[in-house]
């Protein structure tokens, strides 16, 4: 969060006050317009000493998170070389994580349209959305189908992920009595989104079923067609730290409910998220493969669609993956990819 009022403006609201006091006391007399003066300006000199006070406590929470986001996640230069899938919340997560960072140029590691034909799999280690939008999610996490919107992840996966996301529209354990709608980065809305949802492992039978973390309903915007329609409350973003299946460095993975869920990825370089990474930091350190899964909520609109801007404190969860997950694993993701 930067400094939200320069100097000169706060020095001025101090001299208006203090020329207000003056001039209103001058009915009254030289002692009580001092007086006046006085009191008024102490007032104000001392909100605006806890007004910068706090200022430069953000500042230092916000340098903080950037810190511990590089330690985590590092090195910066990974948001530089990413898979968005092409969808529009994904690249504006990975902007605005670049631009915080001090990166403006991006490596094009995909075509504009997601698809992966001249991927440089061992340059890019970040990557952005679920399997439904992002080929390079599909494919590790292990999920296949007819088409992008009935997916399901293998019963026979390597990698031992606490979390996942349901990805089949067809899923009985995802609401389906109502639909989200949000504005996208590209200014397109999804008036017919699912509310889908992450499920932990293990997830029990349907006669006891474990906690599904879905999006829920807010506001109802429409009636017409077979679901009623809401603004969301809140989304989920997961992000995930693993050794790299493909080449060097340790990709991560930032995966929401929905895109608008993905976006919150942006928030963890907030002032508010050091609190957060540095929890994470202290459970797994900067090398073990871990899971957090942190709920995004307080959605606000932008000139780049909506987004949510608070996040709440993580579920983490450390990731213990032993070589034959690992080599199972990696040949599994290029054998979907169709590499030798």
């Amino acid at each position: 969060m930067p400094i939200e009022t320069p100097d000169i403006v706060q020095y001025g609201k101090i001299a208006v006050a203090a020329g207000a006091a003056a001039g209103a006391a001058m009915y009254v007399g030289k002692e009580a317009a001092k007086t006046a003066i006085s009191y008024v300006t102490k007032e104000v000199i001392d909100k605006y000493r806890d007004y910068r006070a706090r200022q430069l406590e953000i500042a230092a929470q916000q340098k903080e998170a950037r810190e511990l986001f590089d330690h985590l996640f590092g090195p910066a230069a990974l948001v530089r070389a990413c898979w968005t899938g092409g969808h529009p919340d994904n690249r504006v997560a990975r902007e605005q994580l670049s631009y915080c960072l001090g990166y403006y140029d991006f490596e094009q590691v995909e075509d504009q349209d997601g698809s992966m034909r001249h991927v440089n799999y061992d340059s890019a280690r970040t990557i952005f959305g679920g399997p439904n939008s992002t080929p390079l999610t599909k494919a590790v996490w292990e999920f296949d189908g007819v088409d992008d919107r009935h997916l399901d992840r293998s019963p026979t996966a390597s990698l031992p992920l606490r979390f996942w996301g349901i990805s089949n529209d067809d899923d009985e354990r995802i609401p389906n009595d109502y639909r989200l709608n949000y504005l996208r980065a590209d200014h397109t809305t999804t008036p017919k989104n699912h509310p889908w949802s992450f499920v932990p492992y293990p997830y029990v039978d349907a006669l006891h079923p474990g906690r599904l973390y879905t999006p829920k309903p807010d506001a109802l915007i429409s009636t017409d067609g077979p679901f009623p329609i809401y603004t969301t409350k809140n989304n989920y973003l997961l992000v995930t730290r693993l050794p790299n299946i493909l080449g060097s460095g340790r990709p991560v993975l930032f995966e929401g409910n929905n895109g608008i869920g993905t976006r919150a990825a942006e928030l963890l370089l907030d002032a508010s998220a050091a609190q957060y990474l540095r929890a994470i930091d202290d459970e797994v350190g900067a090398h073990q493969p871990f899971q957090a899964l942190f709920e995004a909520t307080t959605i606000e609109a932008t000139k780049n669609g909506h987004r949510m801007t608070k996040l709440h404190e993580p579920i983490i969860h450390p990731i213990e993956i032993s070589e034959a997950q690992y080599s199972a694993a990696r040949e599994k993701t290029k054998a979907a990819l169709g590499l030798k």
